[in-house]
């Protein structure tokens, strides 16, 4: 028991060391990662994520809807002979209203849940589902983007109309629809590009600066600037005014792919998901980009590399939905431990039981005596340790300086 007590106290003391004895180098901010996967019962794709203010967590995916409450996670599906419950189980987007309403968009129609009965009404227009792609929140109800028709559900009349249907040479999908000014929303479509309307007259008229195409995803930030994201070609960043003010690419930039495929906003930073890349934090102040892969061998790295959906919720978590590893719930933490990794990975320790810590006078690097493992060294820098072989195996009890002479 003391021999554990001993060695957690080490563990504790590496990390101490690691994040507070270098205040001359930055070495960025830590996140904790907890993947809640197929051991749990989740799905392995995610298409969204929404967190509301009763404490469920929402997840969305291609086969389904799930309901979590930090412990237990509940399904539901579309069942043909039960008309409430979901029309379909192909989940597009979640979003809770001002009234603390949950609405659930499906490929089939659009879902509203019921917490007293736990089940779904379904809404219809004309006796006929509503097809919508993408939802917004306004002051007095939410926007509904559908192909070529936009749709609002009023708080006043508890009830869902259509307000402005328009002509394109091709069906213009709604795949995002935002608020940009108080009487202004974007409505953007993967192939056909960005239209704007005018909440009070309902005029549409198309986006008036260039952006290219295969447009992906669209944000308005927290300063009305319009972060757009278009496949294989980065992202972009339009100000208040609509004018093309930075571009980030993996050539001008530290972004880690060109497929952005998801953007949220999270304490003024620019949280992207990428095809392949991992997350890219984008700090729009300076320009700086912070990456968080997975690493092999590194089991505190991000679980997957491939992010589908993210989400930021009050309590400071992000939510990221992965192609193949479920849900990843990301915390920012001021304390990273290191453990025993892969002899020649470095971004571990060689074994697990630390010995002794040494620091040279005017020096970043730490020496570290391990039982069993040899002498590491850790870089703060870069947050890497250099493992040395000829030592593995060995049980190292001091380490100290030494000059000749």
């Amino acid at each position: 028991m003391k021999k554990s007590i001993w060695i957690k106290h080490f563990f504790c003391l590496l990390a101490f060391l690691i994040v507070g004895t270098f205040p001359a180098i930055s070495i960025g901010n830590h996140y904790d990662f907890k993947l809640i996967g197929s051991q749990n019962g989740m799905p392995s794709i995610i298409s969204c994520i929404y967190t509301e203010q009763k404490g469920f967590i929402w997840i969305g995916t291609p086969t389904g809807l799930i309901r979590f409450d930090g412990t237990e996670l509940k399904k539901y599906t579309a069942q043909p002979d039960n008309e409430n419950s979901l029309p379909n189980d192909s989940i597009l987007q979640i979003i809770e209203d001002n009234q603390q309403t949950t609405w659930i968009l499906t490929t089939t129609g659009i879902a509203r849940y019921s917490l007293i009965h736990d089940n779904f009404f379904i809404p219809k227009l004309n006796n006929q589902p509503i097809i919508a792609k993408s939802i917004c929140k306004i002051a007095d109800g939410l926007l509904f983007g559908g192909i070529n028709k936009i749709y609002k559900y009023s708080y006043a009349t508890n009830t869902i109309s259509l307000i402005r249907e328009f002509k394109t040479d091709e069906p213009f999908i709604i795949r995002s629809i935002q608020m940009w000014k108080p009487d202004t929303i974007l409505c953007l479509s993967w192939q056909q590009g960005i239209l704007q309307m005018n909440l009070k007259n309902f005029e549409i008229t198309p986006f008036p600066f260039q952006y290219g195409n295969d447009n992906v995803g669209i944000i308005i930030d927290s300063q009305q600037r319009i972060w757009l994201s278009t496949y294989n070609n980065g992202v972009k960043c339009f100000s208040a005014q609509g004018k093309l003010i930075a571009s980030y690419t993996t050539q001008n930039s530290r972004l880690s792919s060109d497929i952005v495929l998801c953007m949220t906003e999270f304490k003024q930073k620019i949280w992207m998901g990428t095809d392949g890349g991992g997350i890219n934090i984008l700090d729009p102040t300076t320009g700086n980009i912070t990456v968080l892969e997975h690493i092999s061998g590194d089991n505190h790295s991000l679980p997957t590399n491939t992010i589908l959906c993210l989400h930021s919720d009050s309590a400071g978590n992000i939510w990221a939905g992965s192609k193949r590893e479920g849900v990843i719930n990301i915390r920012e933490v001021s304390m990273r431990t290191y453990t025993n990794v892969v002899l020649g990975h470095n971004k571990g320790l060689s074994q697990s039981t630390v010995l002794q810590l040494y620091q040279e006078p005017a020096s970043e690097e730490l020496w570290i005596a391990m039982d069993g493992g040899g002498i590491n060294k850790f870089i703060p820098s870069t947050e890497t340790f250099v493992h040395y072989p000829d030592t593995w195996g060995d049980k190292m009890v001091s380490i100290t300086g030494f000059t000749n002479g």
